[in-house]
């Protein structure tokens, strides 16, 4: 090698397998944030809490809605269908990072 491609810098790019997102679809799920295998039921603690609330009047607006709720979750994404990238760190770019 000489000396001016030592003395080169590489630009950063987009990661092209999370097309610059940082997140990729979960395997596991599909991207869907449940499993479709496993039958969906209540999570009894938190459907017991949910009472209390109402009982005690703490208005929560996650409280009306069921999917909280659900137990049936992706473990590996924890519902959100997701995963920070494994190639870009989840930064959606590649390449030499900016010094902080």
């Amino acid at each position: 090698m000489n000396a001016a491609s030592l003395r080169a810098v590489r630009a950063q790019s987009y990661c092209v397998q999370c097309r610059g997102t940082g997140r990729t679809t979960c395997s596991a799920c599909q991207g869907a944030g449940i499993m479709q295998n496993e039958p969906v039921r209540m999570n009894q603690i938190k459907h017991a809490a949910g009472k209390v609330k109402v009982l005690l009047g703490i208005n929560d607006t996650k409280m009306h809605d069921s999917d909280w709720q659900l137990t049936n979750r992706c473990k590996r994404c924890r519902g959100t269908g997701a995963l920070p990238c494994v190639h870009c760190s989840g930064t959606g770019l590649l390449g030499p990072q900016p010094r902080k």
